[in-house]
Formats: structure tokens, sequence, C-alpha cells
């Protein structure tokens, strides 16, 4: 039976990015949160999410309705430890969320945020943003 496991969370909290700067947030905490489910192989630190067992994966963003501005998110694929492709670059406005699905075309996947900053303006504020990854078998 094949089912979709999620690979990768952000914090129930979101991550909060300053305008003008960015974070890969596959790369932050690795919290697992499924304590039950002790099979921690598919996060490893400082190596993105290993999507090699996966033939689909599906990412979930959003940027949460308070965020100040705009969040580009770039998905970037690794084999080997080496970065082979830029699998997508998607905007969202405060409000906004986005879910796609990707032929797994790599290792590892990492998914990096940049807020934008608003021209000409000290800009006070954050951006708050949810990430999802889940892998289909």
């Amino acid at each position: 039976m094949s089912k979709n496991k999620l690979l990768f969370s952000t914090p129930p909290r979101g991550v909060a990015l300053r305008p003008g700067t960015s974070k890969i947030l596959t790369r932050q905490h690795h919290h697992h949160h499924h304590d039950q489910d002790q099979d921690d192989d598919n996060v490893m630190d400082n190596m993105g999410i290993d999507i090699s067992k996966y033939e689909i994966i599906r990412l979930f963003a959003r940027n949460r309705s308070r965020s100040a501005t705009c969040v580009w998110f770039t998905l970037l694929v690794s084999q080997d430890g080496r970065f082979v492709a830029k699998l997508d670059k998607v905007k969202l406005a405060p409000g906004q969320s986005y879910t796609q699905t990707y032929s797994v075309p790599g290792q590892t996947l990492d998914i990096k945020a940049t807020a934008t900053a608003k021209r000409n303006s000290r800009y006070c504020g954050v951006d708050v943003v949810d990430v999802q990854v889940y892998g289909h078998k």
C-alpha cells in the first residue's frame, strides 16, 4: 500500500524571516515531531531532506497572512552532496499558500526561503512561513 509520508515540517509556530534575509529551512532545526515513528533516517542533519526512496514529493508552502512582505521559496536538489538543479522557485504574498508535486530528480532536497525587502523603507515586522514536504513511493 503506497501512502504519503511526512518527510519534513517547519515547527508549528512557523519560521520567522526578517525582510531582506534568507534561510535554508531544511537545515535550521530538525525536531522530529513524530516520536512514535523512530524512522529518523529521512532527516539527516545539515544534509537537507533525503528524497531518494520516493518517486514523487509534494511541497506545501505558506506565507502567513500577518507577514510583512512576499517570500520566495526555492527548491534545490543535490546528488552525492553536489548541487544538481533548481527544481522550482515560487513567490508567495502574505496570506498565500502553494502546493505542487514533483517527480524526484535527485537524492536530497533543500528549501530556501527569501523574504523580499521593501524598497526605500526600513520595514518593521517579519515574515512567517510554513513548509511541509511529503514523499510518495
